[in-house]
């Protein structure tokens, strides 16, 4: 219950994603495609993607095998809508803020998902903003050392803003980009920081993108890559 009431991943967002993830949200939907497209790996798992809708239906299509977290029953119900029916499903209700580096590496050693053949893609998970889901794991770079040898992907939003229209954004885009602009365009000049922005290095970054939630709010976007090595990984018991 707690995840279908939770404002930013429950219900809220999938009446959003009712009314605007067609059309509003297609051309996001088309830059994440184009940033994930050179991921070539036989098997995805998506961590919390709830209903699926930045991801594109064909690219998941690439994937012969998808393990999906996702404890929201609505989400999973919207995403089986979007799945392949070319591909294996694996399903897994674990909540993402309960996940510990041993857990997850177990299930993903449990479930045949092995580093040569996966990429491990957080959909959004780190740009949630209030408390429980701001920062699931108390450290990340600790947390994905014990992920030897996964190729790590981040969809995720850095700041935020309300905006007055959406043709100040396109005006403006000519001129402005990245943080510069979201700042020209919006309203209340209230910029909310998602905390994301130490989490990764700027060569691991691709180029800000944006996401029109709402024709009223604006996100910041990037896709960012994290592989560990084998010299990173730390020393665990399985």
């Amino acid at each position: 219950m707690q995840s279908l009431i939770h404002s930013s991943g429950g219900l809220i967002y999938h009446l959003y994603a009712l009314r605007y993830s067609r059309v509003l949200w297609k051309s996001t939907r088309q830059h994440i495609r184009r940033l994930l497209t050179p991921l070539k790996f036989k098997k995805a798992v998506l961590v919390g993607p709830s209903g699926g809708y930045l991801l594109d239906k064909d690219w998941l299509a690439s994937f012969k095998e998808i393990l999906i977290i996702e404890p929201d029953p609505l989400a999973r119900l919207m995403l089986r809508r979007k799945l392949p029916t070319t591909s294996e499903i694996v399903w897994s209700g674990t909540a993402v803020d309960t996940l510990d580096p041993k857990g997850f590496r177990n299930l993903l050693r449990e479930s045949d998902f092995t580093p040569s053949e996966t990429a491990v893609i957080f959909c959004n998970v780190f740009g949630q903003i209030d408390q429980k889901y701001n920062k699931p794991f108390s450290n990340l770079k600790d947390f994905f050392r014990h992920l030897d040898n996964y190729c790590l992907v981040s969809i995720h939003e850095e700041f935020s803003t309300d905006i007055g229209s959406l043709e100040a954004v396109q005006r403006r885009q000519e001129s402005l980009h990245g943080l510069s602009l979201l700042k020209s365009i919006s309203r209340s000049k209230n910029i909310i920081d998602h905390g994301t922005q130490e989490l990764f290095d700027p060569a691991q970054k691709s180029s800000y993108f944006y996401w029109t939630i709402t024709p009223k709010r604006l996100h910041l976007m990037v896709v960012a890559k994290y592989l560990v090595s084998s010299q990173e990984s730390v020393t665990h018991d399985v």
